[in-house]
């Protein structure tokens, strides 16, 4: 099995004792918004940042497994870099795993966050969007589409086209998760995988006023080189936000 890299990137302060994900937007307060499932047995190893500017102390990074501190951390001293070259932590399928982010002076602005992914069998990644605050979908009676990159926009995008990337080196479309922050609407909100424009067998679903973290971890779709992958949102009547 090979390693795969998680990075992250974000160009906003870090706020002292705030966490984060390894995609999107980071400089949560709330650590379980935070947590992303594992889904399958990995190893995490070679936990690292490095800081553009600020931190006039030091700040620390760690590594968390269900919101319990790993043995995984670093520190940086000002800016530069900082890695934990030493630890891994083994997490089963269904942990949950995140960051916590620490200073001892002004807040850090990172250029990147990063570490280093190894599942128990076959190879893979997590890809994903996010946002530290959420963002708004309440377009009603409409689908729209999601990338697997980056920051988690307002309402998503209405051509899918603009949010499709072609699958490079992956056979197949494993465990869509989705996290909901707040929810008013009084029906059931669905996200799918998309696979070249067409949905695919995976389905995330919340009722009216449920939140929390949804898994589908079903038999995978089969993905061949050159197909697209994104993700849709679909919402029924009613303008609740």
């Amino acid at each position: 099995m090979g390693k795969a890299l998680l990075l992250f990137n974000n160009s906003s302060a870090l706020n002292n004792l705030s966490w984060g994900t390894f995609v999107g937007t980071a400089d949560n307060s709330t650590e379980s918004d935070t947590r992303t499932n594992c889904t399958e047995a990995a190893t995490f190893s070679n936990f690292r940042a490095r800081i553009r500017s600020g931190n006039s102390g030091t700040a620390t990074l760690t590594f968390l497994k269900g919101g319990v501190d790993t043995s995984q951390t670093f520190s940086i001293v000002g800016v530069g870099d900082g890695e934990d070259t030493v630890n891994s932590d083994a997490l089963a399928a269904s942990d949950l795993f995140n960051w916590r982010y620490n200073d001892t002076g002004t807040n850090s602005t990172f250029d990147w966050m990063a570490a280093n992914v190894t599942f128990s069998s076959g190879h893979g990644n997590f890809h994903g969007a996010a946002n530290s605050s959420g963002n708004v979908f309440d377009l009603e009676s409409t689908t729209t589409f999601v990338s697997f990159n980056g920051d988690l926009r307002l309402d998503g995008q209405a051509t899918e086209d603009n949010v499709e990337w072609k699958v490079r080196g992956y056979n197949s479309f494993e465990a869509l998760q989705v996290r909901v922050l707040a929810n008013a609407r009084t029906n059931t909100s669905s996200f799918r995988n998309r696979i070249n424009g067409a949905d695919g067998s995976l389905l995330a679903e919340f009722a009216g006023g449920a939140t929390g973290l949804v898994s589908d971890t079903s038999p995978a779709d089969t993905i061949t080189d050159g197909q697209t992958i994104n993700a849709s949102v679909t919402l029924g009547t009613g303008l609740e936000i």
